[in-house]
């Protein structure tokens, strides 16, 4: 019941302390709920292409060509790939089984870790995020993301874009008015993270 949620609004903690209670739920178990988030995903990458290039060419000081190369060209191939396999991933596979436990038979069974933090990268602040973001909600996780504060112009309409196509039940991306350091956001536990840096940032992870 939507009237009994708890209360999320605590600032940095509550948006994550949310995406655990809706991954508790069950959300992100049915492949119907997944196809629709990487399918939204897509419209999305698309409708906003050439914002998100231009974004990325003028911050970083590259041109187009390399700033799609780097950001977006590996995305949407790890979207296709993630539209293709997610029946197969799920689907597990048999392994085989002890005589011990004949006439038995043995399969694995993929299950999402839970609730995943994505650290963004300064040098590729779209390509370290949304990568390991298709990956983490094919699996069925919920998904925090922690922007690199070093990239103002392309956070921002990374926040706009996540936030308009992604249910924001589980998923949360953390932006410049929240405050969310690696220090404050360590505070709630996570079943996996994902980061892309030098080792002083592995440190602090």
């Amino acid at each position: 019941n939507e009237k009994n949620l708890p209360n999320f609004t605590t600032p940095v903690l509550g948006p994550l302390q949310k995406l655990q209670h809706f991954w508790n739920k069950g959300i992100t178990n049915q492949d119907s709920f997944l196809l629709m988030m990487l399918r939204s995903l897509r419209v999305g990458g698309l409708e906003l292409e050439s914002k998100l290039i231009e974004t990325v060419s003028q911050e970083l000081k590259i041109d187009e060509s390399s700033a799609y190369r780097i950001s977006l060209l590996p995305f949407f191939q790890e979207l296709n790939t993630a539209f293709n396999s997610l029946k197969k991933w799920k689907a597990g596979y048999d392994v085989e089984t002890s005589m011990a436990f004949y006439p038995g038979n043995s399969r694995v069974k993929p299950q999402p870790r839970g609730t995943v933090l994505i650290i963004g990268s300064d040098r590729n602040p779209f390509g370290s995020i949304l990568c390991p973001l298709v990956s983490a909600l094919s699996a069925g996780n919920a998904v925090a993301i922690l922007p690199p504060p070093s990239t103002p112009r392309c956070n921002e309409i990374l926040k706009v874009y996540l936030d308009t196509y992604l249910d924001t039940r589980v998923y949360h991306c953390f932006g410049a008015d929240e405050r969310a350091t690696i220090e404050i956001v360590g505070k709630v536990p996570f079943d996996s993270i994902c980061f892309t840096g030098p080792d002083l940032l592995a440190k602090e992870v």
